[in-house]
């Protein structure tokens, strides 16, 4: 069982920095689609939120070969001649960045061959960077060239942070997306011929070109090699550059069956073995392509202001869109008792596979071997709705198509799975009135997301959503609408936008949530003259 309950009050461990319903449709959404993006200001929890989840999910596994580093993103680096900083950091790699901005990666079992080499006072602070080059390299297993950058390595064995082959690989990787990334280099590596190295057990040393990875394809690397296990891909203000131009390949594979990454083209045709090497004596290399990971989740962090830009349809109809927004009610609480998250705690044992293994369940048809369909009623209901929906969104040109169908019933399903996993009541109270709360919410993460423009281009479709949403009938929505319901010949003007934040008479919201957003959606449109559901 996934315990549900238990991992949301791991990940918001309290009201004030994180509301247990966010965690709770967070959870519910990653486990529908493995593509996320959580929207709101700056400083509202969201990386947090996402890295809570990886770290309480991560699982103890001893890693083979190299150990974890035990140093952190920014941590200072005070060398002989210059200064360092810690710019990224992922099993394999651990890269330095120096006051100029150029980066270096260095291999983690490289360093840990200098750390050893200064804890066992084989190298000193008095030996010449040469010397303990010298000293480091003669007993090394890997080649000479690997220890190129001794001031470098120098540094770091300084440093004094040792290393402990006990430390588990992370199931995580935090990257920082630059407003510089044009093109998917930064994301999938490329290959740089002006360098050489071999792979680890290499026949006769074989040098290859080296493959310059990345923080995201090193996590890729680990994910492929724990299959029972989630891995998760936090890309932080994924919206300084464009999406598209980083992460196309991504956005079409994970939607493919057993879709591939191409990364190079390098060694003979069709040699799925043929692998470059990252680095001097990397056990693992670089495959030609590689079958995108069924336990990658990838959560993308959004601020939204004048450096950043906006969203395509293709990214947004492929994730679900979760904003988070603080009330008066949180800011009064926090302030009352300002405190710093504690420390997430690891789930049970088994509560990681089984976090996988219901992720991968729900991607599948409930004929074939899914998790259970809903029941008719819940079913014939929520279609109605949808169907109502895509004709006013159809009407105002903004009409959403299978995929988004699809995904909004299967996490309906996911969320009743979630409810009878908890109790009989809590899956009869679902039955009965919990399944609508869960529809509202896809409204607000799959449907709204997209709708963005002037007054004139989204001014009565915004109208006729709030209304029914509000309560309205069809026809009720339809008349923010030239012509009304019938949908051709231009015989009235349509209701006022201005009726649209009325309550609706004898009615009380069938999607409140949903409603709330549009009514904030109007008055923005309505002081502005344009509106997006990201802003």
């Amino acid at each position: 069982m996934t315990n549900t309950k238990a991992l949301i009050d791991r990940v918001a461990p309290d009201e004030s920095k994180g509301s247990k319903q966010i965690a709770g449709k967070f959870i519910a959404s990653i486990l529908t689609k493995s593509f996320t993006i959580l929207t709101g200001g700056s400083g509202t929890g969201k990386t947090a939120l996402a890295s809570r989840l990886a770290e309480s999910l991560e699982k103890s596994r001893k890693r083979s070969g190299n150990s974890r580093t035990p140093f952190a993103v920014g941590d200072v680096i005070h060398g002989d001649r210059a200064q360092y900083s810690v710019a990224s950091i992922t099993p394999e790699i651990l890269t330095l960045e120096k006051k100029d901005g150029s980066k270096l990666p260095l291999p983690v079992a490289v360093i840990q061959e200098w750390n050893d080499a200064w804890d066992s006072a084989k190298i000193s602070e008095s030996d010449s960077v040469r010397e303990k080059r010298e000293v480091v390299k003669d007993g090394s297993k890997f080649d000479k060239n690997a220890h190129s950058w001794e001031s470098h390595l120098s540094a770091i064995a300084k440093s004094g942070k040792g290393f402990d082959s006990s430390n588990d690989a992370t199931n995580h990787a935090i990257v920082p997306v630059g407003a510089d990334w044009t093109d998917n280099r930064q994301v999938l590596g490329f290959v740089n011929h002006l360098r050489t190295a071999a792979l680890r057990d290499a026949a006769d040393d074989e040098k290859r070109p080296v493959y310059q990875s990345s923080p995201v394809l090193d996590l890729l690397l680990e994910a492929t090699r724990n299959e029972d296990f989630p891995f998760f891909l936090i890309l932080d203000e994924m919206n300084l550059s464009h999406v598209e131009r980083y992460f196309a390949d991504f956005l079409s594979t994970m939607e493919q069956r057993n879709g591939q990454l191409k990364l190079h083209s390098e060694g003979p045709p069709n040699d799925d073995h043929y692998r470059l090497p990252r680095f001097e004596g990397d056990p693992l290399g670089v495959p030609s392509r590689m079958v995108y990971p069924a336990n990658l989740f990838v959560i993308g962090t959004v601020n939204v202001d004048e450096t950043t830009y906006m969203f395509s349809p293709k990214v947004l109809d492929r994730a679900n869109v979760i904003e988070f927004e603080v009330g008066r009610d949180s800011i009064e609480s926090f302030l009352a008792s300002p405190h710093e998250y504690p420390e997430p705690v690891k789930a049970e044992e088994g509560v990681a596979k089984a976090f996988l293994a219901l992720a991968k369940k729900a991607r599948l048809d409930p004929d074939k071997g899914g998790i259970e369909a809903l029941s008719v009623a819940v079913s014939e209901e929520s279609n109605e709705h949808l169907v109502v929906l895509f004709e006013i969104l159809k009407r105002g040109r903004f009409e959403f198509a299978y995929r988004t169908a699809n995904e909004v019933v299967r996490y309906l399903r996911v969320c009743r799975h979630l409810a009878k996993e908890e109790s009989d009541t809590a899956l009869a109270e679902w039955e009965e009135v919990g399944w609508k709360n869960d529809l509202d919410a896809q409204i607000l993460q799959k449907i709204l997301p997209k709708l963005h423009g002037s007054m004139g281009r989204v001014g009565r479709l915004l109208g006729a959503l709030s209304a029914y949403c509000g309560g309205a009938t069809r026809d009720g929505a339809f008349a923010y609408f030239p012509s009304g319901a019938n949908g051709s010949g231009i015989t009235s003007s349509g209701l006022p936008l201005q009726d649209a934040l009325k309550p609706v008479e004898t009615a009380t919201p069938v999607f409140p949530k949903s409603r709330k957003k549009l009514e904030t959606m109007i008055e923005v449109l309505l002081e502005e003259q344009f509106v997006s559901f990201i802003n």
